[in-house]
């Protein structure tokens, strides 16, 4: 429940960042989290205190305003993974994990048929003129999908199909691993599939084969054959969809993705030690950042001028360096390669594997999901192997 939750929380319509929406988060959490505070460590909350002041610093530096909502986030992710000091964290978080996970599939395929026989039932809502909802809790977004669903696409419970894509290759992989019916791994790809994202796609083809030749290193490749041909027969799909975000009318949503790639390593050139405000791309008037955009169009083909230089960026990766500068960010993104809640480490990297290629593409990197994979190693610390007895693993308290 906690974690499904704090994972919302994480891709949801940023209620960490509306007026009062900091402090009932908190309080939600915390009730439901109660049992569990007994369970706090002053090495913890020394850690939590270190991060949070070494943002307050940066920014205060920066002289912009200080994103209070990331505070709040790494606390929350805290809170949750408090839930995982127990003597079988591994177990317990797998459990979860998978079933959220299987959940969100399945919730994304209710969507599909409201996708193909519901339209007439799509409301406005007040988040966006680009959203539509059926209840408050089927949601879509206007754009970007095929034309024959009238360009829809679903975005579950994120602001964005790219984002819930991650979700949905997050349990086709975890499909294969608990080595699940064809029919549960059919319906993983199907749900990825309809969501019409580029990078969903893209990490699904990832997903598919980095299971069959690293986890599984298969050398027969008879083993590999049905999901080649389910992706064969999805081929025209997943080209048409390729190819319009990076030469169609949806050129601009890539131009942005790319070309924050060569910013923020400009922007972190600049300033590695302390980074700079993400939020300084929106509409900006720096001569850097203009000039590195610029250039990024002038090697492109199509799509939005207007669009692409007025935008925020959107890389969640570069969010996080910038937030954090070159030394502190890299620490902790490397502090989340080494997420520890998985007994298996091949498994382990291709899970933080799905969530840093979608954070090159989604800004994703200030929400208390990401938090809760940057802490989890920090926070939930095993005793020394001579400690452990009987099999059970003991937590450092």
């Amino acid at each position: 429940m906690s974690l499904g939750i704090l994972f919302f929380s994480g891709t949801g319509f940023n209620i960490l960042q509306m007026s009062g929406g900091l402090i009932i988060w908190l309080l939600i959490l915390l009730l439901l989290n109660f049992k569990n505070l007994r369970k706090v460590l002053l090495h913890d909350l020394l850690a939590i205190i270190i991060i949070c002041s070494i943002l307050f610093i940066f920014y205060s530096f920066k002289s912009n305003e200080i994103p209070y909502f990331i505070f709040v986030a790494i606390v929350s992710s805290y809170i949750i993974l408090l839930n995982y000091r127990t003597a079988n964290f591994q177990n317990k978080f797998i459990s979860d994990i998978t079933l959220l996970l299987r959940f969100y599939m399945y919730w994304t395929l209710v969507h599909v048929v409201f996708l193909f026989i519901g339209q007439s039932l799509f409301q406005p809502t007040y988040v966006n003129s680009y959203y539509r909802q059926i209840g408050y809790v089927l949601w879509y977004i206007d754009s970007g999908g095929p034309s024959f669903l009238n360009n829809y696409r679903l975005c579950g419970l994120a602001w964005e199909p790219g984002i819930w894509q991650m979700y949905l290759n997050m349990n086709l992989l975890l499909m294969f691993y608990w080595k699940k019916r064809l029919v549960e791994i059919l319906l993983s790809i199907l749900a990825i599939i309809f969501t019409f994202s580029t990078t969903g796609i893209l990490l699904m083809l990832f997903v598919v084969l980095s299971y069959f030749l690293y986890i599984k290193s298969v050398k027969n490749v008879k083993a590999i054959i049905i999901p080649i041909l389910i992706l064969l027969s999805l081929s025209t799909l997943i080209i048409s969809n390729v190819t319009d975000k990076f030469q169609g009318s949806g050129a601009t949503s890539s131009m942005v993705r790319l070309g924050d790639f060569s910013l923020g390593l400009k922007m972190l050139e600049r300033s590695p030690i302390i980074g700079e405000d993400p939020k300084s791309t929106l509409n900006s008037s720096d001569q850097m950042i203009l000039k590195v955009r610029e250039q990024n169009w002038d090697d492109s083909l199509q799509g939005d001028k207007t669009g692409y230089l007025d935008a925020e960026m959107v890389n969640g990766f570069f969010i996080f360096l910038l937030d954090f500068g070159l030394i502190v960010g890299g620490y902790l993104l490397w502090k989340t390669y080494n997420f520890n809640l998985f007994t298996n480490n091949k498994l382990r990297n291709i899970f933080i594997t799905i969530i840093i290629l979608t954070l090159l593409s989604e800004p994703i990197s200030r929400t208390g999901f990401f938090f809760f994979f940057v802490l989890a190693s920090i926070i939930i610390v095993q005793k020394k192997k001579k400690n452990i007895l009987n099999n059970s693993l003991k937590i450092d308290y």
